[in-house]
Formats: structure tokens, C-alpha cells, sequence
């Protein structure tokens, strides 16, 4: 069986018969029907019944045409491959994705990327306590979504682009509240926190002023090494804790309470960041997703 066989039998198939299959093929009708009498012949099976006016296929017929599509969509996409990899495209890109971050405008912008290059595969990794940071280090990751401030820049040779802002507030549960007979959101202070239970996040993977989210203000602690995980206990009850308002205000029910610690602050205000490894050279895919933020 050669691959001009397999070839000419589906072109045969979808033109639907020997004289129209001629036309496309710019060859003889007598060509044609030797090519497919021989593969008849190599594989042993009629592939077209041939009583009536047009050709149709048998039922064998039927199923080695359905193989035979297959394998030319196959050799189809590895020439498509081989020719994306002459171009110089990447055979994959792996983006790390902090959990505190939103990763809307990511996956709208990926949606774009995969199309301009489908023989790019990409991986996206869910990372937890700004280990994005090391992967870029490591040079694992080509981009890194992830929550950014200023400090950041010190814990390598990082470029980054905005993506979003990102406010952090405070949250309990009212149920929470009336343990200690507070009903009211103004009347939350610290004398009321230290006497409830308190959610905070473990140990960061770089530095971090850790008093901002950490500071032990509650009767006793919960650590937790994610944000989803800091989220699913709030709403457990386990504790009072840190939010992000832009990922969770469709959350903020009448069932909890949205406060800051000290009255008169703000939330605590930082931002989402495309970041990558200033030394790293982006492939084409890596960089069309860099570019549009």
C-alpha cells in the first residue's frame, strides 16, 4: 500500500466518482480506477461495490476509508507540525498560575494564542504561596501569573506587565459574629477577633511582610498554604480571614461580613502581574500571550 493510494481512494470517496476524482487530481480516469483496482488488490478486500451507476463503498470498503482519513489527518498534522517547528515555534509553553490569581484574562488571551499556534501545547500549573517566584528561577515556567508588589523585584531578574488589580479585605461568617454577641459590622474590632478563631496563610515561598495578612490577632490559628483552601475555611466557619474582594464578591451573601482591621484603613491594594524571567527568551506563543498585556 502506498501513501498515493490511500490518497486517491479518498478523493474518489468525497468527489464521488472516478471522472469527478480525475478533475481534481488532474489525472486519467484510467489512472484512477488501476490505482484503486491495486489497492484492491494489496489489502485483499473490494473496496467499491460496482453494480450500479456510482460507485459506493462496500462495507469493508467503509471502514478502511475511515482509517485511511485518519492516518492522512495524521500525516497532515505532522507536516503542520514540522513545518511550525522550522518557524521556530514552541513544542510547548508552561505557565504557572498563582491561585490568589484571576485567571480570566489569561485563558481569554490563551484562547487567541491556541489558535494562531495549534501545534503549541500549553501546561498550566496551579501554584500556592507565590511559588510561582522559584519555577521562574528555575527557569520551569516561561510566564508566571501571580499576585505582585514592589518587594517582589528583589527575589530575581523579573520583568512584568499589569493585569488586574487586586484588593485584599477581610471576611467572617455572622454566625461567627453572634459567638461573641455582634451583630453589627462596625462594631468588629480586634478585642472582638481575639476572641474568634483566625485563618491565615502558612509560610511564603519568598519573603513577605507577613504581619499584613498574618498578624496573630484570633483566639487560635488555621494555617493554610492556598488561597482556595483560606476561602473553602471561611466559609466552613473554621475562622475569620483574608479575602480577595475582586475574586469573591459574588460570595459576600448576606451570610458574611466584609471588614478591615483597623477601622479607619483601606484594603490592602496590590496587583495581578504577567511576570517572566528577564533573561528568558520567549518562543513566538509565549510572547503573543506576553504582548497582549
Amino acid at each position: 500500500m502506498k501513501i498515493d493510494q490511500v490518497l486517491t481512494l479518498i478523493h474518489v470517496v468525497e468527489a464521488g466518482s472516478i471522472s469527478a476524482a480525475s478533475t481534481v487530481l488532474n489525472k486519467s480516469q484510467p489512472a484512477i480506477s488501476m490505482t484503486i483496482k491495486r489497492l484492491e488488490e494489496t489489502v485483499g478486500i473490494t473496496l467499491f461495490n460496482r453494480n450500479g451507476y456510482r460507485l459506493e463503498l462496500t462495507e469493508k470498503g467503509q471502514i478502511y476509508y475511515q482509517k485511511c482519513k485518519l492516518i492522512v489527518d495524521q500525516i497532515n498534522q505532522l507536516n503542520s507540525y514540522s513545518d511550525s517547528l522550522k518557524r521556530g515555534e514552541e513544542h510547548e509553553v508552561v505557565i504557572s498560575i498563582e491561585d490568589s490569581a484571576n485567571v480570566d484574562p489569561l485563558l481569554s488571551s490563551l484562547k487567541e494564542v491556541q489558535s494562531s499556534f495549534p501545534n503549541t501545547q500549553f501546561k498550566l500549573h496551579s501554584e500556592t504561596q507565590l511559588k510561582s517566584f522559584q519555577r521562574l528561577n528555575k527557569e520551569e515556567v516561561q510566564l508566571a501569573f501571580t499576585p505582585w508588589l514592589p518587594t517582589f523585584a528583589a527575589e530575581g531578574d523579573f520583568e512584568s506587565k499589569h493585569v488586574s488589580n487586586l484588593e485584599i479585605s477581610f471576611c467572617i461568617h455572622r454566625s461567627l459574629l453572634a459567638q461573641v454577641n455582634v451583630t453589627d459590622a462596625n462594631d468588629i474590632d480586634q478585642s472582638v477577633l481575639s476572641k474568634l478563631p483566625q485563618v491565615v496563610p502558612s509560610d511564603f515561598a519568598i519573603d513577605l511582610n507577613k504581619d499584613v495578612l498574618m498578624k496573630p490577632i484570633g483566639r487560635s490559628l488555621l494555617k493554610v498554604n492556598g488561597y482556595q483552601t483560606c476561602v473553602a475555611a471561611i466559609h466552613a466557619q473554621l475562622g475569620w480571614g483574608p479575602i480577595i474582594k475582586n475574586m469573591w464578591s459574588k460570595a459576600l451573601t448576606e451570610d458574611f461580613v466584609s471588614f478591615q482591621i483597623e477601622k479607619d484603613s483601606t484594603p490592602i491594594c496590590a496587583e495581578i502581574r504577567v511576570v517572566k524571567n528577564r533573561k528568558t527568551i520567549l518562543g513566538p506563543a509565549a510572547n503573543k500571550i506576553w504582548s497582549m498585556f
